[in-house]
């Protein structure tokens, strides 16, 4: 798997989650969540939207751009499996590859790097807001990668 370009960072914000720090060559950083939490700006921002789309009687359809540490993409698929969604469909976009390669690594359950590490962490957090099982997350996600719904 291939590592990180050198001009992206790994963050810790305020309530301990990670998020990514990009630089640019004439200086300009910018982090992709808030400082005082990448969790916590997630679950503010997106999870009132998923639980609306839940309502819904057609089967949920989402689009993420920019995967990024996959906040979006976790918190979607832990609603969908505490509400039993089965038929579903999670496209997710990211122009970094090392980030793509890392989310799908975590996914397939293949051995450690840095990136999936970091990717773990956030997907426990998540699932620690949620009540749901870290092992069983995946599975579900892994489901999902195979039939094409994710």
């Amino acid at each position: 798997m291939m590592p990180l370009p050198p001009n992206i960072q790994i963050f810790y914000t305020g309530d301990g989650s990670p998020t990514l720090v990009f630089s640019r060559a004439d200086g300009y950083v910018e982090k992709m969540h808030h400082a005082a939490g990448a969790l916590s700006e997630s679950i503010y921002i997106y999870h009132h939207a998923v639980l609306q789309i839940l309502q819904l009687d057609n089967p949920p359809q989402i689009l993420s751009l920019g995967l990024g540490m996959g906040y979006n993409e976790f918190l979607t698929m832990a609603e969908f499996y505490r509400a039993g969604v089965r038929d579903y469909k999670v496209w997710s976009f990211e122009n970094i590859p090392a980030l793509r390669e890392g989310f799908r690594s975590w996914i397939n359950g293949e051995p450690a790097t840095e990136l999936t590490k970091v990717i773990e962490q956030v997907a426990r957090m998540v699932c620690a807001h949620f009540s749901i099982p870290a092992t069983i997350l995946r599975e579900f996600m892994l489901e999902g990668l195979n039939s094409g719904k994710l």
